[in-house]
């Protein structure tokens, strides 16, 4: 009888179950401070919620866009989400042996598996199977669209066998790196990521209404956007990077028609995204239930 520990490391937030119970989300976020003469690390919501309240604290997110840009504070991240894991059982299975899932981009090369494998045996994770995200779908005859915040995967399936996927380094974070860059450029205005992904999810609306400060002089700026420039930002960034990658499925494995595309992902709850895909490919579009952990809860042996 073991523990199963099923990590899902994700750029903003990772997902993480044990022995089939509740999913739990946590911000994948490390904070260092140094108090006292002593240097301390946490990771997850408490890091988040004692980012700006701890003095000289230095906050680091150990991925991006689905790459490990650090493997030390990987490892203090993937530690405290062990240790937040462990405090959830009771303490007569704590003392089980455990066994590891860890859910991988699909676009990391044979070297940065390798690389991550022996990031695992060298922080003594014994026992573990890592698992790409492709091969945890399950679809008939559907493109599946996995929406990540760092990385986009479309996916191809046929009789319920996976016949492609395709993958490109762009997500939903990307979209709000686009609306901030959109409203320097036109309207000489700085804005805060909060009201980027704000605007990202309100721009079905005729207008937006912007608060920001000025690039130059940061006087405060508010004003009303109309939601068509929102719109053109999302179709040719967004929007353009899914088409893309669905044409490269269709080039590559020349799959022929399907009846449905589905959305997985914290992307996929974007608002209006649902119909403008159904616009875009002529297809029903439904999201997944869960759609933020629906990954993570297709992994069966829980």
């Amino acid at each position: 009888m073991k523990n199963h520990f099923v990590l899902d490391i994700g750029s903003i937030n990772s997902k993480f179950r044990v022995n089939g119970n509740m999913v739990r989300i946590e911000p994948t976020f490390v904070l260092y401070s140094c108090w006292e003469g002593q240097e301390r690390t946490m990771a997850g919501k408490k890091a988040k919620h004692w980012a700006e309240r701890m003095p000289g604290g230095k906050s680091i997110c150990p991925i991006s866009h689905g790459i490990i840009t650090d493997y030390n504070i990987l490892a203090c991240f993937f530690k405290e989400m062990r240790n937040i894991a462990a405090r959830s059982l009771p303490f007569y299975r704590r003392l089980l042996p455990w066994r590891y899932t860890v859910i991988i981009p699909n676009n990391w090369t044979v070297r940065e598996e390798e690389y991550f494998s022996d990031f695992l045996r060298q922080n003594k994770v014994s026992n573990c199977t890592i698992v790409k995200a492709h091969a945890v779908f399950k679809g008939e005859n559907e493109l599946i669209f996995d929406l990540g915040a760092g990385v986009s995967t479309v996916m191809a399936f046929k009789k319920g066998h996976l016949t492609g996927y395709e993958s490109e380094y762009y997500g939903s974070g990307d979209l709000d790196v686009a609306i901030q860059a959109l409203m320097q450029e036109k309207h000489s205005c700085t804005i805060s990521p909060k009201l980027a992904e704000t605007l990202k999810n309100s721009y079905m609306l005729t207008d937006c209404q912007v608060y920001g400060s000025h690039i130059v002089t940061r006087f405060p700026l508010r004003f009303a956007v109309p939601g068509n420039e929102i719109r053109e930002v999302v179709d040719r960034s967004y929007i353009a990077a899914i088409r893309d990658l669905v044409s490269r499925v269709r080039d590559k494995y020349r799959d022929g028609v399907f009846d449905k595309i589905l959305l997985t992902g914290g992307g996929a709850r974007q608002k209006g995204l649902k119909e403008s895909l159904e616009k875009t490919f002529g297809l029903p579009v439904e999201i997944a239930p869960n759609a933020e952990t629906f990954l993570i809860d297709s992994i069966g042996g829980c």
